[in-house]
């Protein structure tokens, strides 16, 4: 590196990181400084009270504790596509989740699909149960129904005379458990199970392959063996109460819950055993409501009110009955305690049905190890090594080596530090020979550890080395190949001879690969590459070598060799990129990769796939040889830099960074897509296969989904093959294809596959275009040639345009040319993402705005609704409207506050602050006004901590200057200060005491002059004080969707005079934005976008189709200048 390099970057430590200051910087600048040899002589005498110091200063407490596991939770609501936020009911089927609420059905496959309309559906659905496939399904209802699923639709199975409260299916059975008893599904018809007469049934369960049926009642549980009824109760250990919640699980055992407690039957020997519930009961005793198992002895347990649980089990003697614990989980940080149903699909996600909608925790795909405390060097991981028993070796910076058992677990098996024979806390790499030795490099020389010992030996002095400091081990039949910060030696573990490459002595070695062909390849720090050739001798590469042998700069941080090509090998360059040796020349892979950083700490290839992973400071990027990932996962990686990458036996994928471990094992379910619509110039001819001309313009569309993937990160591919030809792959990036020039005739093939965060790729979906050659032509003068239908139609157009044209008004003409004026400067009337505030573009909502201004002159008014449902337009134009309004009896002063991100120990000092900023700004103000709303508490120093008393004398203040200057400015009105609080929902975090406070400012001597309009979407109505709720002074006033006649006003009015829409198309965008405002001007403002872009004045269906892929593949993350935070 040259010294103007030097000055340009930091100099980097043998992880590829660059040096940071820290209390060690001086020693960490004496072990990587390359100079001398003399430096070299007095940096190896240092290393010795150096690494001593490090000892004793690090010397690590025992970390067997277990560690944090922070699974990723989703969340899904009505806004998603969800029916209804109070989930009743949940099933798994393949790839798909089915869903029960009190306002209908819902499935979840990668895209929400809901079904409501019919009083069954909207009465609620309390139970849900799959058949033997995926196509038999049934639902049963508040109303009595059973419901079947006929492939798009609900279809009424029968009608019974109570409630529906449960359905099970096993053994070719369909059972049905109501309010008034149980009944067996017989082919036609329902038949009554006797012995459960009018009993009220809540879950139904089997074991044993269907030959018990489990049944928890009222009044307790019941079992069905051999045609006979017995009742489980207290002679069996069960207590005779209400049975709430049921599991069977494929071994036989089964938990029940009753009246709050759980009790569960070991099936060796029939025995039921009774659970410690107190953590359930904590505050107040609570009903279980749900009970599953996921196959790998954890149990599930929701309960009303008070929370979600696992059961896990202690460790007891062997011989001894086991012993179960209830340890709560977190609800994506607490977000409801109230769930009514649990599920496990074929990953071991949960699927969460509750009162707020519908949460997914991918605990088996993902998780987050974070070793307690999270700053513990445990936690800064710089080397892993899985061995051939699934065994995890963990090598830490500053904690030794930790060793996971096989699997995903927490618990560390073994620990490893200076007591162990480590020589130091800070281990750089670990390999595995051919002897099932396990070999640690670390900052003072080389460790080994034999099979089944607990000490660790050092066969090699350290002082033997080039340096103490080793940077990487690679382990090659029976020898050992060490690579240090000055240097690369080479161990025979037969002779134990060590011998040293003296042609890279005073290299830093950072990476060590063999290639398919067996020889060896080392990464230095600032000398290349180099690569063993069979004769002893060695070929280096740089980035001032040739074209085709340059490797774009000398700082390689990782390889790792392509086992597909013989003599192939992957490459990281810091600052540069990432390149591939073919086994000829080298070839930049930079600009495919699309990397997250260039700089990089890990190459790694999937022993089983051979895929490549690649771990750097912005991540963690595989490529399968087809395409590119780079993978985020929020709330999973414990850092965005990525240091080690490995993959356990059992298809765990572990990654190591410096605040944490991440496991990750992808799931197997693949994604779907299907082709949708083509229009433009196609005829459809048969299923699947289409007619288009030579010439012919088309767009296809494609709905695609994946159950863990969201659409906006799956990866779409599609393939165009001329007759007789195979075409290529390639990547599509919108939500659909544009397709034209059939230049050959005959039969065009065009595939669509789609690619999941898993890598699991989807079936092929196709469709056949039949090319035809273009209708006869005619050649005129200075057109060329022209078809002669197009001809025709251009002549009858023409003459049909001519005689309209005398018909034509000076008004016509007008219009024309504003319209023409519209597309020249591209005018596009619709509004996303911002408020409405111009009063000309504020529709659907005028009668609900005069509704509140009337109801204001004695009242307050609270607006609630989801979001982007147009509270805070509302808000805007509630305030332009008052600030206009001539009444016969008030003058009134709105003063719009946004709430947003406001503190609770800032909020009444926030509040006067907009007061006085718009009080202030009133026209004609005195000069007597404008000093007495300056001689305020808010303005004196001393009063920092502004609370609701100083808020409460400055108000009185401002209220009667204002209506002294009320009096000369509105004669015989009485003043209303109207607060317009938008984003009301922060309150729901505040201290009922402060809550109370504002309730207090409102009930003073000036109330009557206060008043105000609250907007938020979940405003929190929880109150465990005696005195009345802040929240009963305001009315309520719910925000609901449009209305279609609203909606066609707000699609078709803003572009009236100036655009058109094509038929249908009006109805199209309704049907597909479910009343939201804001999902339509998206439509409106996407679709109008693109006419103008083709300069026309249509809105065509194919624009409106266009907004709609669009929209559907941003999903709720759309960003068109929208905010999360605030309403269209």
């Amino acid at each position: 590196m040259t010294s103007d390099e030097s000055s340009e970057y930091p100099r980097n430590d043998w992880y590829g990181r660059p040096l940071v200051t820290t209390r060690w910087h001086g020693a960490r600048k004496l072990m990587f400084k390359r100079s001398s040899a003399s430096d070299s002589l007095h940096r190896r005498t240092l290393l010795l009270p150096v690494a001593a110091a490090f000892v004793l200063l690090f010397w690590p407490a025992q970390i067997f504790a277990h560690g944090t596991l922070i699974p990723p939770w989703s969340d899904y609501t009505q806004e998603d596509g969800l029916a209804s936020n109070n989930v009743l009911a949940v099933t798994v089927g393949e790839g798909e989740v089915w869903f029960g609420t009190d306002h209908g059905i819902s499935r979840y496959n990668g895209a929400w699909s809901s079904w409501t309309d019919g009083a069954d559906l909207q009465g609620g659905v309390y139970s849900l149960t799959l058949g033997e496939t995926s196509s038999d399904l049934w639902a049963g209802t508040a109303t009595g129904a059973v419901l079947a699923w006929e492939g798009s639709s609900w279809d009424i199975l029968t009608r019974l005379d109570s409630p529906v409260r449960a359905l099970h299916y096993t053994g070719g059975q369909l059972w049905i458990g109501t309010a008034s008893g149980l009944y067996l599904w017989n082919v036609d018809a329902p038949s009554r199970v006797s012995g459960l007469d009018e009993a009220y049934i809540n879950v139904i369960g089997s074991s044993n392959g269907g030959d018990s049926i489990w049944v928890g009642t009222s009044d307790g549980l019941w079992l069905r063996q051999d045609g006979r009824w017995s009742a489980i109760g207290e002679a069996e250990g069960l207590p005779a109460r209400e049975v709430t919640a049921l599991w069977a699980d494929a071994d036989g055992s089964v938990w029940v819950a009753a009246d709050g407690n759980i009790v569960w039957r070991d099936p060796s020997t029939g025995d039921w055993t009774q659970v410690e519930t107190d953590p359930l009961h904590a505050r107040e005793r609570v009903r279980i409501t749900s009970l599953a198992g996921d196959g790998s002895g954890n149990v599930w347990v929701g309960t009303e009110g008070g929370g979600f649980f696992r059961l896990v089990e202690r460790e007891v003697e062997p011989s001894t009955t086991p012993q179960y614990t209830l340890i709560p989980q977190s609800i994506n940080s607490g977000e409801t305690s109230f769930i009514h149903a649990v599920a496990v699909d074929q990953a071991g996600s949960l699927w969460l049905g509750t009162v707020s909608g519908v949460f997914r925790s991918d605990r088996e795909i993902w998780g987050r190890e974070i070793h307690p405390p999270a700053s513990s060097p445990a936690n800064e991981i710089q080397a892993m090594l899985a061995d051939e028993e699934g065994r995890l070796w963990i090598g830490t910076r500053g904690e030794g080596i930790r060793r996971k058992a096989a699997g995903n677990g927490l618990a560390d098996e073994a620990f490893f530090d200076v007591e162990s024979g480590l020589p130091s806390l800070f281990v750089t790499d670990l390999a595995i020979d051919a002897s099932g030795r396990i070999w640690a490099g670390t900052w003072w020389g080389l460790a080994s550890l034999e099979p089944g010992a607990e000490l660790w030996t050092q066969p090699i002095p350290p002082e033997t080395l080039p340096s103490a400091l080793v940077t990487k081990v690679l382990a090659r039949e029976r020898q050992l190949w060490i690579g240090t910060d000055n240097g690369l030696a080479r161990y025979d573990l037969d002779t134990g001879v060590l011998s040293v490459e003296e042609a890279l002595t005073q290299q830093v070695v950072q990476d060590l690969a063999l290639d398919a062909s067996g020889r060896l390849w080392a990464a230095t720090e600032s000398g290349g590459i180099f690569v063993g050739e069979p004769d002893g001798g060695w070929t280096r590469y740089q980035a001032s070598s040739e074209a085709g042998k340059s490797i774009f700069g000398d700082n390689v941080a990782a390889l790792v060799s392509d086992p597909k090509v013989p003599g192939a090998m992957w490459a990281a360059v810091n600052r540069h990129g990432l390149i591939y040796f073919d086994g000829q020349v080298w070839r930049d892979r930079t600009a495919a990769a699309r990397l997250p950083s260039k700089l990089f700490y890990d190459l790694y290839v999937d022993p089983v796939d051979a895929s490549l992973w690649i771990g750097s400071e912005g991540g963690v990027t595989r490529y399968d040889g087809r395409t590119w990932e780079t993978l985020i996962v929020e709330s999973v990686l414990p850092a965005a830099s990525i240091s080690s990458i490995v993959r356990s036996p059992s298809g765990i994928y572990w990654f190591g960074s410096r605040e944490g471990l991440t496991f990750h094992r992808p799931d197997s379910v693949p994604p779907w897509i299907r082709i949708g619509d083509v229009s433009g110039q196609a005829v459809l001819t048969s299923a699947n296969e289409w007619k288009v001309e030579s010439e012919g313009n088309i767009i296809i569309g494609y709905e695609a989904g994946d159950l863990y993937t969201p659409q906006s990160e799956l990866v779409v591919l599609y393939r165009l093959s001329p007759p007789g030809e195979l075409g290529q792959w390639q990547l599509l990036d919108r939500p659909f294809l544009e397709l034209s020039d059939f230049t050959e005739k005959g039969q065009y093939t065009l595939e669509f596959q789609v690619r999941d965060f898993a890598f699991t790729y989807s079936a092929i979906s196709s469709v056949s275009f039949e090319a035809e050659p273009l209708p006869a032509q005619m050649r005129l003068p200075l057109l060329g040639s022209i078809r002669t239908d197009y001809l025709i139609t251009l002549i009858v157009t023409g003459l049909l345009a001519l005689i309209g044209f005398g018909y034509m008004g000076i008004e016509v003409i007008q219009t024309r040319r504003r319209a023409l004026d519209a597309v020249v400067r591209s005018f596009n009337p619709f509004i996303s993402g911002e408020p409405v505030r111009r009063e000309d573009m504020f529709f659907g909502r005028r009668e609900m705005l005069q509704k509140i201004v009337d109801t204001l002159h004695n009242n307050s008014i609270m607006i609630h609704g989801e979001r982007r449902i147009g509270k805070t337009t509302l808000l805007y134009q509630l305030n332009n409207h008052l600030w206009g309004l001539e009444d016969e009896e008030y003058w009134f002063v709105p003063l719009y506050v946004d709430l947003e991100g406001t503190e609770e120990d800032t909020f009444f000092h926030f509040l006067m602050e907009e007061i006085l900023h718009t009080s202030s700004t009133l026209s004609g103000l005195t000069p007597e006004t404008k000093d007495a709303l300056q001689d305020l508490l808010y303005y004196r120093p001393g009063h920092e901590q502004y609370t609701d008393r100083e808020f409460i004398r400055d108000l009185r203040d401002v209220i009667k200057a204002l209506q002294h200057f009320g009096e000369e400015s509105h004669p015989g009105k009485h003043l209303r200060l109207i607060l317009l609080m938008d984003e009301m929902d922060v309150f729901n975090a505040y201290d009922h005491l402060m809550q109370q406070r504002l309730r207090r400012i409102f009930m003073r001597d000036f109330a009557a002059t206060l008043g105000a309009v609250i907007a938020g979407i979940r405003i929190s109505k929880e109150w465990g004080r005696i005195e009345s709720p802040w929240y009963n002074l305001f009315n309520e006033i719910e925000l609901e969707p449009f209305t279609r006649e609203q909606a066609m006003q707000l699609l078709t009015e803003p572009v009236r005079g100036f655009y058109r829409y094509e038929p249908g198309v009006v109805d199209f965008i309704i049907e597909n934005c479910a009343g939201r405002p804001f999902r339509i001007q998206q439509y409106g403002l996407e679709a109008v976008g693109r006419m103008l872009a083709d300069g026309r004045r249509t809105i065509t269906m194919a624009d409106a189709v266009f907004a709609h892929g669009h929209i559907q593949q941003m999903g709720d993350t759309i960003n068109i200048g929208l905010s999360e935070d605030k309403d269209s």
